[in-house]
């Protein structure tokens, strides 16, 4: 049996500045391994043990992908009719008007473990660490809260940090997978997202907050390999990112606080086109961890692995677990 395939006019057209933006990407991904690199080597001898109580590398705040422990409520526009199936063979939901503004159910499961750090000196430290995470959605205005899809990630950070500088390299494998209802009762396709990448990211303190930025080579794509994508042209080899983020606390002996933050994505999987996340919100923090309320908008294609050719914006509130 053939596969149907997707219309040219419904594949993404990389942009000719594709091919510039991934030189940009490779370029600018050694240069900051070089600069990591330099900032090791600015470390006194280091002294370690096992299993810290720190990080080297906060969170960031507003990168939709970080792991986290997490759950909240979006407002999306993912399956408006509109949109059309861009990574797969049309599909249709039994009342698609409905599908304009969908209520899905948000929740991150992950953690970060550190495993080996230096004994700290007065500007920083170095921290080896394993993470894992889950990101979820379900159609939480359906009776049966339909699991709509998810994403896994698996990542080995090394976190380094002499201020006002800061790093992080990490190896991360990452998968999608769609819910069972999407797949039986909408005759949604499953497509085979997913890459082994290095990453690096750089940051500089600035007060209360950091700017960072950096990159990410995929070295192992199944994406570029996915038969219902065969003929676009698609190439999964580099990524960029660049964001802004911090918390101001002055409440309550410094236990509460104002956080805020804004993150910038692009990938050449998706011609290099944007993907916008802002949020703003309140952080309150105790001897033995913390909570975030924040109100998060997203802009771009979509964070959903399985989706990850569909434009997507949505509004979100979510409650955020501190270590």
């Amino acid at each position: 049996m053939s596969i149907p395939r997707p219309s040219d006019a419904s594949a993404p057209r990389i942009a000719p500045r594709a091919r510039r933006h991934t030189v940009a990407a490779a370029l600018a991904l050694v240069a900051l391994l070089a600069a990591a690199g330099d900032l090791a080597a600015q470390a006194v001898e280091p002294r370690g043990q096992w299993f810290p109580d720190r990080r080297a590398f906060p969170p960031l705040l507003a990168d939709p992908r970080e792991v986290q422990l997490a759950t909240g409520l979006a407002w999306t526009n993912l399956f408006r009719p509109d949109a059309g199936a861009a990574e797969r063979p049309q599909f249709a939901f039994d009342d698609p008007e409905d599908m304009r503004r969908d209520l899905h159910g948000t929740v991150a499961l992950g953690t970060t473990l550190p495993l080996w750090g230096t004994e700290p000196w007065p500007e920083g430290g170095i921290v080896v660490a394993a993470q894992a995470g889950v990101f979820a959605r379900f159609r939480v205005e359906e009776p049966s809260r339909d699991y709509a899809a998810s994403d896994w990630m698996v990542a080995l950070p090394i976190e380094i940090e002499r201020n006002p500088f800061a790093a992080r390299l990490r190896i991360v494998h990452r998968s999608s997978h769609l819910g069972d209802e999407v797949i039986e009762d909408i005759g949604v396709r499953r497509i085979e997202f997913g890459h082994e990448a290095l990453e690096l990211l750089l940051a500089r303190r600035l007060g209360n907050g950091r700017v960072y930025g950096g990159g990410a080579w995929i070295f192992r794509s199944n994406t570029e390999h996915e038969r219902l994508l065969a003929g676009r042209g698609i190439r999964d080899d580099a990524a960029l990112q660049l964001g802004i983020d911090g918390t101001w606390v002055s409440w309550a002996d410094g236990r509460l606080g104002l956080l805020a933050g804004v993150d910038w994505q692009s990938a050449q999987r998706t011609g290099w086109r944007d993907q916008f996340s802002a949020i703003a919100g309140i952080a309150a923090r105790g001897p033995a961890g913390g909570l975030r309320l924040v109100i998060r908008y997203f802009d771009g294609p979509s964070s959903v692995g399985e989706f990850f050719l569909t434009h997507e914006s949505f509004w979100s509130i979510e409650l955020v677990a501190e270590r």
